[in-house]
């Protein structure tokens, strides 16, 4: 799990060619919190945790953000989906 997160961290925080990630979301899940620490550090940020459970609020904040940036979302497999449809 530490290696994938880095590997993320790595990936998303050496991106160039695409909208600059000024905001990470994790559920309140220490996992989900774990997963993003490594790319929030590497951007600078402080992630936003959500209740999982209130994908609304979510999907709300992620309208509310800059149109030139992008997000994270580090959540669950029966939450990213609702994320994706919102």
């Amino acid at each position: 799990g530490e290696a994938r997160a880095e590997r993320l961290a790595a990936m998303l925080g050496e991106r160039s060619d695409a909208l600059p990630i000024t905001r990470v979301f994790t559920s309140e899940a220490r996992r989900t919190q774990q997963t993003a620490a490594p790319l929030a550090r590497r951007l600078g940020v402080a992630p936003t945790t959500w209740p999982a459970q209130d994908v609304d609020a979510l999907v709300r904040a992620l309208r509310d953000g800059p149109s030139d940036t992008a997000a994270v979302v580090v959540g669950h497999g029966n939450t990213v989906p609702a994320v994706i449809a919102g």
